[in-house]
């Protein structure tokens, strides 16, 4: 069975895409760490905040 976890970013920084950039290799690195595989991300319907999806297996 897998797990699904998703973690919001928000993209209040858009005036600097390499800070943005960084956080989300981050939190994606930190996640792999803990045994997530990021599998996709999407933003929210505002554009407000980008979402990173992961799933693990149970």
């Amino acid at each position: 069975m897998k797990k699904i976890s998703e973690k919001i970013l928000p993209l209040s920084n858009l005036d600097y895409p390499e800070t943005l950039a960084f956080r989300i290799e981050s939190e994606a690195e930190k996640m792999y760490r803990d045994g997530w595989f990021f599998t996709h991300s999407s933003t929210d319907e505002l554009m407000e905040n980008i979402v990173l999806f992961f799933e693990r297996e149970t």
